[in-house]
């Protein structure tokens, strides 16, 4: 690749492509290596497939021209050159000095990577962004960088303060946009930068930036990201951290200032290159748009009956609802613990197939018992007194601390008793929380133990400090606080991950084993393939969020979409498949668990449970062993349950070809429950469609009944002639299948179309689909 084969001269030197000067035409190959030279070609410059079709229909001698004009095109500089120059930036332990000299060519190193990124071919882009180089996170952090002294007064050091006010008065933020705008021209740059976790956010808060051209430059792509599916709750999402990060009252509080600034407004308008009066209209709408709250109190205060009415149907609603959640858990609970037992069946057969069971049954039939383990519980004492610097207590810690232990109503000692205890019946866990935070540091027992040492009266202490001489002093103190949180909390915790456990698996399960839901998806298979045979030929399967697209493709007509000729296929030709979904459990449940979180959890329990059996083990304390006897078997099933609902979920999500680390619950549940509901709605609007045609042919035929009976008997003949024609006509019709249209669109289109037409219908904006968008049909690929 001409990216790695000119490695020297860094992102300083001026130009970062270069032409060879022509040499003499070579002679042309043969026409086999011809072909394959001039597909490496294609498939380096990203093209559209109606581009690359009119490409291949060239004759051999413009191919081969082709093919030299490109291979004399080389990459001056490969991709890790920029990014060690950027992070060089961003070293923190560079000096003021060393850094002001290296920051002078930032702009240009930027300038001219986001040249290479909007003109070199796809091969050097994806390099760039690969795991091993991670040009999209060295990019945010310089963005972040680069902006951060204009929304934070203080920094993590005087130095990052001052370098990042430095690189705010350049360039380098505006041109970082552009970078971030070129990668996302592409299907994979643009996946990259939504499933970032820092990269919308950063480039939203780039509006705080002082220069106008910037300011527009960021509402054109987030405009752009607003009309791809999805793109909309994004950036919904990154004007909801701006609103936290910059201490906005409202969302959006900034940015209506930038509107409404009159000094600033003109440049901001100007900038854009959106001169629209209808965006001034709707703008200054939005400002005087103001409610009569009078009038509207008065309109609501007619409606109390029917809102008393309302509030106690919601009342019964509410208990009705509380009672569907209990008999719903149990019922997934039921089927989670049959799933678990059919695949511990499976797994224990798959453990003894290859075992000889009739040799081993006679070998060992009377050596059943083993010997018993003897577990010892060691006593471990240890004490330990830190000793620290002299400090004071400080006066809001002592002041918090009195509000708190005001609250319990209890004195020192009976607060320390507990503790010695672990009574939470004297002691709430709530409280407990609470006390945590004052533990003692090292500092204030060291000074509370000076105060004693010179026997200076108790007395003379004010209650807080009396206090914490007491609570001080209490054995292994810190252990004692978390362990009475934890066994406060266990049983909440328990009952909040087993119902999300009991989802999982109960979906992952369903989901793997339905052979209704594997029928409908052979289906959309077939139907694709069909409708994709002239362009690619057939194809082994498709990727599941395709089946979000089948809304999408519309017939020649524009009347139905594809899944609604889905739904009226199944209906007539497959009737036994029109209620697949009831064979998929909690998935609705299921999506809205996090897996890894609760993975997280239950490990967090395990570490707790850890934690009792220590403290039991050395001061041997009834209510430890009764918590320790009571809940470690429910633990430990907790236990079980969270790794069959991981093993059930990445076997569920392998078996559609999606990798467990990329596609959590929330990414692949989601798919098959809004497959559901449009299934569904689909089916409804079929019927009423069927309805409504019914309607209008009873119609149409009284009308024609009139017209017949005022006509002579040849008439009636021939009418009934063209009847059975247009009927014969209608049969042949309902044989022909519907066309269906897709839809190709990127980033720089949509801003393209934004510049052109500035104010977009609701409704269309959603109909756009991500760079480099979907084929013809949206399910295989």
């Amino acid at each position: 690749m001409g990216n790695l084969e000119s490695a020297e001269g860094g992102p300083g030197e001026p130009p970062s492509v270069s032409l060879l000067p022509p040499p003499g035409k070579m002679p042309m190959p043969e026409p086999c290596e011809l072909e394959e030279r001039f597909a490496l070609v294609l498939s380096s410059m990203n093209l559209p497939p109606d581009k690359a079709r009119l490409l291949r229909q060239y004759d051999n001698e413009k191919k081969w021209d082709l093919i030299c004009d490109q291979e004399r095109f080389q990459v001056k500089n490969p991709p890790h050159t920029y990014i060690q120059k950027l992070q060089s930036f961003l070293d923190p332990s560079v000096t003021r000095k060393k850094f002001r000299r290296r920051v002078q060519e930032s702009t240009k190193v930027l300038r001219e990577l986001e040249i290479s990124l909007r003109t070199n071919h796809i091969g050097w882009v994806r390099e760039f962004l690969n795991d091993e180089n991670k040009g999209l996170d060295v990019l945010v952090d310089y963005l972040s960088f680069a902006q951060c002294s204009v929304m934070y007064s203080t920094l993590p050091g005087r130095r990052a303060l001052k370098n990042s006010r430095l690189v705010s008065q350049k360039d380098d933020v505006h041109v970082c946009i552009l970078c971030l705008r070129a990668i996302m021209n592409y299907q994979y740059g643009f996946n990259l930068v939504m499933s970032h976790p820092h990269a919308v956010n950063e480039i939203a808060l780039s509006l705080n930036n002082k220069n106008p051209r910037t300011k527009a430059l960021v509402l054109e792509l987030l405009a752009a990201v607003c009309l791809v599916r999805g793109g909309h709750e994004i950036i919904l999402a990154a004007f909801d951290n701006f609103k936290e990060v910059c201490k906005e009252l409202h969302r959006f509080e900034k940015l209506m200032e930038y509107f409404r600034n009159e000094d600033s407004n003109i440049d901001f308008m100007k900038s854009r290159h959106t001169e629209s009066e209808k965006l001034q209209v709707q703008i200054q709408a939005y400002l005087d748009n103001v409610f009569d709250v009078g009038g509207l109190l008065e309109d609501a205060e007619t409606k109390n009956v029917a809102l008393e009415k309302v509030e106690e149907l919601e009342e019964h609603v509410s208990h009705l609802t509380e009672k569907l959640l209990d008999l719903e858990n149990e019922n997934m609970m039921r089927v989670a613990e049959l799933e678990k037992q059919l695949l511990q069946r499976e797994k224990e057969l798959e453990s003894i197939k290859d075992l000889d069971l009739d040799k081993f049954e006679e070998l060992f039939k009377t050596k059943a018992q083993g010997p018993a383990l003897d577990l010892i519980c060691s006593k471990n004492k240890t004490a330990q007194k830190a000793a620290s610097k002299v400090t004071l207590l400080e006066a809001n810690r002592a002041k918090n601390l009195a509000i708190t232990l005001r609250k319990a109503g209890r004195s020192a000692e009976e607060i320390c008793r507990a503790i010695h205890t672990f009574d939470l019946q004297t002691l709430p866990v709530d409280f407990v929380e609470c006390l945590m935070r004052f533990l003692p540091t090292e500092a204030e027992v060291k000074l509370l133990r000076q105060y004693e040492r010179e026997r200076q009266p108790l007395e003379e202490l004010a209650a807080e400090d009396r206090f914490m001489l007491l609570f001080s002093k209490v054995e292994r103190l810190t252990q004692r606080m978390a362990g009475m949180a934890f066994l406060g909390n266990f049983q909440d915790n328990l009952q909040m991950l087993t119902p999300q456990l009991n989802a999982i698996i109960a979906a992952s399960a369903s989901v793997k084993s339905s052979q209704k839901l594997k029928q409908m998806l052979e289906i959309i298979l077939a139907l694709g393939n069909y409708m994709n045979s002239s362009k690619r030929g057939a194809v082994y399967g498709f990727k599941l969020q395709s089946l979000d697209l089948l809304l999408d493709t519309k017939s020649t007509d524009r009347k139905m979409t594809l899944l609604h000729f889905i739904a009226l296929t199944v209906k007539e030709k497959y009737p036994d498949l029109a209620n697949f979904w009831h064979e998929l459990h909690f998935v609705e449940k299921a999506a809205a668990v996090s897996l890894e979180n609760v993975l997280l959890d239950v490990k967090e329990l395990g570490r707790g449970m850890e934690l009792i059996r220590r403290e039991c083990s050395i001061h041997d304390n009834s209510v430890l062993r009764n918590f320790l006897s009571t809940n470690e078997g429910k633990l430990d099933k907790l236990q079980r349950d969270a790794k069959t609902a991981e093993e059930a979920y990445n076997a569920v999500v392998r078996y559609f070809g999606e990798s467990p680390k990329t596609t959590p619950p929330s990414v692949f549940f989601p798919v098959f429950v809004r497959f559901i509901r449009s299934y569904k709605e689909a089916e409804q609007e079929n019927e009423a469609r069927k309805k409504q045609e019914e309607v209008m042919r009873e119609k149409q035929l009284a009308q024609e009944a009139k017209k017949l009976d005022a006509k002579t008997p040849s008439q009636r003949n021939k009418w009934q002639q063209q009847e059975l024609i247009a009927e014969l006509r209608r049969r042949q019709a309902k044989e022909h299948r519907p066309v269906y249209e897709g839809k190709d669109g990127t980033i720089e289109d949509i801003i393209t179309g934004l510049h052109r037409q500035p104010i977009v219908v609701r409704h269309q904006a959603r109909s756009a689909a991500p760079p480099n968008g979907p084929p013809r049909a949206p399910g295989p690929h």
